[in-house]
């Protein structure tokens, strides 16, 4: 299960040639398969291709380098390199193909990918709420690492936001998902740990999550600032398996993402919002949210996508409503199986499961979007048939509480299906009312 996830993690990353690590940094990891001085996309195609087969066949780093080694001879690639800094005019010289290098590869891809699918596996486990930080096979640990070790704490907590392994260059660390009654267990009896010397002893468990000290970085190379905790490699404080998880995390990212990267972020936030890793997430809450039909108690809320800028810039220019950071969608499960659902299936308006899973992010990210002006309000309208349009309305500011956060952010008030006679009737006859953005 594991490393099909990693797998698919790795494969729906696009190419980004980069001179030095810094160019591609944080949260453009997620869509970006980078190797540093790396600038020829065909050459960093290969090492892709072979990440992604060492992945699928469970190759060893030795077997990873017997089957890339040719591929880059073939292109010439190999022995010392002149690569140019496109920034700077810097001519820099690299040996490719050490030993050392693509080991370097190898690792930092795979665990990244590994730690991805197993943070997935824990997040979608029930009987599991709790995960533990263990430190891995390395012969020599940064301090802090043996600090996290036997760290036992709620999976939502914020720690695993910055957290979560691998936490630096040639980082061996990992988590495991933890049940309530073995959280309980190693508290009372500590947890099995071997030593080098191949004796099990038990370590005790922590149940605290530590005070995190920060210190800045600044990368030089795009300008940004960051926190980064100590005992954490820049480029490293960030998890890659919880972005898109869930409401208040997506919302986390958006807001980086933004601040970070203000010509890419909406790139980046739509690929994930159409790749596979959220596709399995957002069917999993529509399953559970049409398995609690009817009822409406302590309803759970997804992100389902985000306020285009184009969106954003005019609500505030037409309408006077400056929502800011504030733009990334939520919604909330009653939508689709409570009492409004209900009466829109009297009407034959109602989504059923298939449809939910379906339409439901298209039409936030390819429909046509509408600026209600009376009840300020925007409106997504997006075809399925020719005679049939799912229709999504959106209140531009909410205050909503999710996972013992609280968020004021865009949320969805109605979803439903219209035909071509009510597509007019509304948007049509009523231009000034109804003002199209997109």
């Amino acid at each position: 299960m594991i490393p099909d996830k990693a797998l698919q993690y790795i494969k729906q990353k696009e190419l980004k040639p980069a001179f030095s690590y810094e160019d591609v940094w944080n949260e453009e990891h997620i869509t970006s398969f980078t190797v540093a001085k790396v600038m020829n996309v065909d050459i960093l195609r290969d090492m892709k291709n072979a990440v992604e087969r060492a992945i699928e066949r469970g190759e060893t780093v030795e077997q990873f380098k017997k089957n890339l080694l040719p591929t880059l001879y073939k292109a010439g690639w190999t022995g010392i390199q002149k690569i140019t800094d496109e920034k700077t005019g810097e001519e820099k010289e690299i040996y490719i193909d050490t030993p050392r290098r693509l080991k370097t590869i190898y690792e930092t891809n795979l665990r990244s990918a590994y730690m991805k699918g197993r943070f997935d596996r824990a997040y979608e486990s029930d009987a599991h709420p709790y995960l533990m930080y263990r430190v891995g096979p390395s012969k020599v640990h940064r301090p802090e690492h043996l600090e996290w070790d036997g760290l036992i704490l709620d999976k939502n907590d914020p720690f695993w936001l910055s957290h979560n392994p691998p936490n630096g260059w040639g980082c061996k660390c990992y988590t495991v998902a933890v049940s309530k009654g073995r959280k309980e267990r190693y508290e009372r009896d500590g947890i099995p740990t071997p030593t080098a010397d191949n004796i099990t002893i038990q370590i005790k468990a922590k149940t605290k999550a530590p005070k995190t000290i920060y210190k800045t970085y600044i990368n030089k190379r795009n300008g940004t600032i960051s926190k980064v905790p100590v005992g954490v490699d820049p480029s490293f404080n960030f998890n890659q398996g919880n972005y898109s998880r869930d409401l208040v995390v997506f919302d986390d990212f958006m807001r980086k993402a933004k601040k970070s990267f203000p010509e890419r972020f909406e790139n980046i936030a739509e690929t994930i919002l159409r790749n596979e890793i959220k596709k399995e997430q957002f069917e999993s809450w529509i399953e559970k949210a049409f398995e609690n039909k009817g009822k409406e108690t302590n309803p759970s809320i997804t992100a389902i996508g985000f306020i285009k800028s184009i969106a954003v810039n005019k609500l505030k220019k037409i309408i006077g409503i400056d929502i800011s950071e504030n733009i990334t969608i939520g919604l909330e499960s009653y939508l689709l199986n409570g009492s409004k659902s209900n009466r829109h299936a009297l009407r034959g308006e109602a989504l059923t499961k298939e449809d939910a899973k379906k339409y439901i992010i298209k039409c936030l990210l390819d429909g046509d979007i509408y600026l209600q002006t009376d009840n300020k309000n925007l409106l997504y309208l997006y075809q399925v048939e020719e005679n049939k349009y799912l229709q999504i309305a959106v209140k531009p500011l909410e205050k909503k509480s999710s996972h013992r956060s609280s968020l004021t952010i865009p949320m969805v008030k109605n979803i439903q299906f219209i035909n071509e006679n009510q597509k007019k009737s509304k948007f049509e006859a009523n231009k000034i009312k109804w003002q199209k953005i997109k």
